[in-house]
């Protein structure tokens, strides 16, 4: 009897043994990293949200690694991944096979005040391809319509959480079995979000040896046919469907036997850019100072990437950001610290869904913040009169006031004159060799110049001299 027990007992040993061990490298497996908390300020992540997606994703019957036991692996090894970059490093850290990692960030829509969501990506591993991506919502819109069916944070995060599981394209470690014994192992559709026309790549792996030369896999009605490979078997449809959902399955004796869901879509994400700090002046925008920023999301999306940049016209970048998921920028930036020259300058927001749509957004500006002096020549005219000829300046805008003060050698104001435009020539009397001349100028932006000029007055021979010198050159 006793041997009887201890053998019971070296049995459960080994299988609990095998239980705590085996999910490290089993396929199939979902990595559940940290979700980021960007609704904070520094921003932080959300442990307890975390939790709660992976419980969910192991009630269904997936294979989960998260929490403590993955964060001190892999700092063992020195590996600090949190997203997209580190899906190699995790790879080799666990020996992962067929992984998926399940990364993401919780945000606030801008706009709607208190409206949280989570926006969430499926990254394969190793190969680190993000092939799905969605954003589940805290309330719905009934919210904002004071229904008095707004539920606790805590209600709110366990209900996404079962959304999380039920949306989540994670393998699962159950297997669907035919009533012929056809049993399936492993199924893949890359990438499951497509325009219309874009090829997809389907891959069937059964349990045991590949009975035949071929199987058929339906999507909406549509057959496609996929060829033994390399002991799996692998096809590619090309869909021409409206937009929507549409279920991937296998059929045996109109028996469908669901393998996962490919969704079409066409319409590019309808994305906002707004600049506050520039101005407008005869239908060009020009900005003199800092510029706020913020753009993102007009409706609810699954973004792959985003990417702003702020690039002069021969398409030098002076400013870059970018991310994954759906973006939520707001900042302030100042093109006098960025020590930037003067000229036409362009703010460009790009943002690529998982389908592949882009959407794009461009404004142009004139940066402006100095108004150049312009070149002034005493000389004596014909008739013995005193002339100051001020040149044109190149600005783009307009010179609201211009305003001329004219000095003797020794400080003495000798008259003033305020001018609409440039270039300009103002006449009078005086007998003085030298002149003294204060020179204030105001464009429509604001901006300023006062500038004072000391000049020899030229006599007319000297001024007729350098025009034909000049004409003849």
């Amino acid at each position: 009897m006793n041997f009887q027990k201890d053998k019971a007992k070296l049995l459960l040993f080994i299988l609990l043994f095998y239980l705590w061990f085996y999910p490290l490298k089993a396929t199939g497996q979902i990595v559940v990293f940290p979700i980021r908390d960007l609704t904070t300020q520094p921003p932080g992540i959300d442990l307890n949200l975390t939790r709660k997606i992976a419980q969910e994703l192991k009630k269904r019957g997936d294979v989960v690694i998260y929490g403590n036991k993955l964060y001190s692996a892999l700092a063992e090894k020195g590996i600090y991944a949190t997203g997209l970059p580190g899906a190699s490093k995790v790879a080799l850290a666990y020996k992962l096979k067929g992984a998926t990692m399940l990364w993401g960030a919780k945000i606030e829509e801008n706009g709607k005040k208190h409206l949280y969501g989570i926006v969430l990506f499926a990254t394969s591993v190793p190969d680190g391809k993000t092939y799905w991506s969605k954003v589940f919502y805290y309330q719905p819109e009934e919210h904002f319509l004071n229904l008095g069916n707004n539920l606790s944070i805590e209600q709110m995060e366990s209900k996404i959480a079962k959304e999380v599981a039920l949306a989540f394209p994670g393998e699962k470690t159950g297997k669907e079995i035919f009533p012929s014994g056809f049993q399936v192992e492993h199924f893949s559709i890359f990438p499951r979000y497509v325009k219309d026309g874009s090829e997809v790549n389907l891959l069937l792996k059964p349990v045991g040896e590949l009975k035949t030369e071929s199987i058929t896999v339906h999507i909406d009605g549509k057959s496609v046919t996929l060829r033994r490979n390399d002991g799996a078997y692998t096809g590619i449809f090309i869909p021409y469907l409206p937009e929507g959902k549409y279920p991937v399955f296998l059929l045996e004796n109109n028996r469908k036997i669901m393998l996962d869901e490919l969704t079409i879509d066409n319409t590019p994400p309808k994305i906002y850019l707004t600049i506050k700090g520039l101005k407008k002046i005869n239908g060009i925008d020009f900005a003199n100072g800092k510029l706020l920023l913020t753009a993102g999301l007009k409706e609810p999306d699954n973004i792959m990437r985003w990417e702003l940049t702020i690039s002069d016209l021969k398409r030098n970048e002076i400013f870059k950001k970018f991310g994954n998921g759906a973006p939520v920028i707001a900042f302030t930036w100042n093109p006098v610290k960025s020590m930037i020259e003067q000229g036409i300058y362009k703010i460009t927001l790009t943002v690529e869904d998982v389908a592949g749509n882009k959407a794009k957004l461009e404004k142009k500006f004139y940066y402006f913040h100095n108004i150049p002096a312009p070149e002034i020549t005493i000389y004596k005219t014909k008739d013995n009169k005193t002339a100051i000829m001020i040149k044109a300046i190149k600005i783009p805008d307009k010179l609201k006031k211009i305003k001329v003060i004219v000095f003797s050698p020794k400080g003495y104001p000798l008259g003033e004159s305020v001018i609409n435009e440039l270039p300009t020539e103002i006449i009078f009397d005086s007998n003085y060799n030298k002149l003294k001349v204060r020179l204030y100028m105001e464009d429509e932006l604001g901006n300023k110049l006062e500038k004072d000029y000391e000049l020899k007055v030229k006599s007319y021979q000297e001024m007729e001299e350098q025009r034909g010198w000049v004409e003849e050159f």
